[in-house]
């Protein structure tokens, strides 16, 4: 990417990291927001934090490879799921990852998944879901979008 960069030829690519603790509520789907100030790089307004918090907007057509990393706080209770999931504007979820929850450890969920974009405005979103029979953190997490190749 910085090769390609540095030679004007960047292909669109994003990443956006957060440590401040995101809440997840037991036995819910929660969308996973950054808070402002979160993006690490951005070289073609994939992502806008005035406009969402929570979405990765793919400018242009192509094939995309995304991932996403949390980390789930260990809890009292221990034991449950956390999950984290991928939905793409028009195919719908496309990625998911479990982890089963541990009273002395934290969880890290993480998944990579190649996805196309037909259309320039197509986004992908991130959800959090968990089951450990009380609110849980998500104490980190970070995604990032590269186009790989147009179509």
């Amino acid at each position: 990417l910085y090769d390609a960069q540095t030679i004007g030829a960047a292909k669109p690519a994003m990443r956006v990291a957060s440590s401040t603790a995101q809440s997840i509520p037991n036995n819910a789907d929660t969308t996973i927001t950054w808070p402002a100030g979160s993006l690490d790089f951005d070289n073609d307004t994939m992502w806008d934090n005035s406009v969402t918090s929570s979405t990765i907007t793919m400018t242009r057509t192509g094939i995309y490879l995304v991932s996403l990393r949390c980390t789930f706080a260990s809890t009292a209770s221990g034991g449950g799921v956390r999950q984290i999931s991928a939905t793409h504007s028009t195919l719908g979820v496309v990625a998911r990852n479990a982890q089963l929850g541990t009273v002395s450890a934290d969880a890290v969920p993480n998944f990579g998944f190649v996805v196309p974009c037909y259309v320039a405005g197509q986004t992908i979103t991130f959800q959090a879901f968990q089951t450990s029979s009380a609110a849980d953190d998500v104490l980190t997490r970070q995604a990032q979008a590269w186009r790989l190749s147009t179509l």
